[in-house]
C-alpha cells in the first residue's frame, strides 16, 4: 500500500520530468493544440446520457479543467477527480474509480428502472 509521501514523491517526480527542458515542454504542449483543432466541445451540450468523468488534478495531457468544462457543458455528467492522479488515474486508483463506476451504473438503473415503471403504469 502507498503512502501519502510515495504519493508526493509520485507527484513530484511526474511534475519533473514534464519540466526537464524548455524544448521538450513545448513540443508536450504542441500535442493538445494540435487535438485542440478537432475538438467536440460545441456538441457536448447535446449529450444527454448520464456520463461519469474521471479525471487527475496531475493530468498533464488531459488537464483537469478540461473535465471540469466537459462536465460543466453536459447536463447529466458527474465528475469524479483524484487529487494525486495523472492522465492514468484508472491505473492508479482502480479500486476508487471501480466503486465510483458501479455506484454511477446502480444509479442510472435505478432511475432507468424506475422509468420503465412510470411509463407500465401510464401504458397500462
Amino acid at each position: 500500500l502507498l503512502t501519502a509521501s510515495d504519493y508526493e514523491l509520485y507527484a513530484l517526480n511526474y511534475v519533473k520530468d514534464f519540466f526537464t527542458s524548455l524544448d521538450h515542454s513545448l513540443h508536450y504542449l504542441r500535442v493538445p493544440m494540435a487535438l485542440d483543432c478537432h475538438s467536440a466541445y460545441y456538441l457536448l451540450p447535446e449529450i444527454a446520457q448520464p456520463t461519469l468523468i474521471c479525471a487527475g488534478m496531475l493530468d498533464v495531457l488531459t488537464p483537469a479543467y478540461c473535465s471540469y468544462e466537459m462536465a460543466a457543458l453536459m447536463p447529466n455528467a458527474e465528475l469524479l477527480v483524484k487529487t494525486l492522479g495523472t492522465h492514468f488515474v484508472l491505473l492508479e486508483y482502480p479500486q476508487d474509480l471501480a466503486n465510483a463506476i458501479e455506484e454511477f451504473l446502480v444509479r442510472g438503473n435505478e432511475v432507468l428502472l424506475k422509468a420503465q415503471k412510470e411509463e407500465n403504469l401510464r401504458v397500462g
